[in-house]
C-alpha cells in the first residue's frame, strides 16, 4: 500500500536561455551528470541529476517575467562551507556562508539564467 513516504525527489523545473550553456555550467561547476536530453535530433530539455538532486532545465529563448531568474532551488548537501569556498570564485554569490533561522549553515547563489541556488546543511 502506497503512503506519502513513498515520495523520494523532485526535479523542479528551470527555464533556460541557451541550453547547452547550462548544461556546461551545471556539470563543469556544480558536478551533474545529463541523465536524458530531448529532442535528440534539436534539444530542448534535459534532465540533470548530482546524487539525489535533479533539475530539469527546459529551453526558452525568449524570457518571461524577471530577467533574474524565476527560481530558487534548495538543495541539501553535506558541507556547506567546503563548498562554499569551493565556489565562491566560481559563481556568482548572491548569500555569503551564513546562518538559517533553524541553525544550519548555508549559501546562495545565481546559475548562468539567474536561478537562485541555496546549499543548505543537511543537519
Amino acid at each position: 500500500m502506497a503512503d506519502l513516504t513513498d515520495i523520494k525527489s523532485a526535479a523542479p523545473q528551470l527555464p533556460v536561455g541557451d541550453l547547452q550553456r547550462s548544461l556546461e555550467f551545471y556539470a563543469s561547476q556544480l558536478g551533474f551528470r545529463t541523465i536524458d536530453i530531448w529532442p535528440e535530433n534539436a534539444p530542448t530539455e534535459a534532465l540533470v541529476s548530482k546524487n539525489d538532486a535533479h533539475l530539469r532545465l527546459v529551453a526558452e529563448p525568449e524570457p518571461r517575467g524577471d530577467p533574474r531568474g524565476e527560481a530558487t532551488v534548495t538543495i541539501r548537501v553535506d558541507n556547506p562551507t567546503g563548498l562554499y569556498g569551493l565556489l565562491k570564485n566560481r559563481v556568482e554569490i548572491e548569500e555569503s556562508l551564513g546562518w538559517s533561522p533553524d541553525g544550519r549553515r548555508y549559501f546562495a547563489f545565481r546559475d548562468p539564467d539567474g536561478h537562485r541556488i541555496v546549499f543548505i546543511d543537511m543537519n
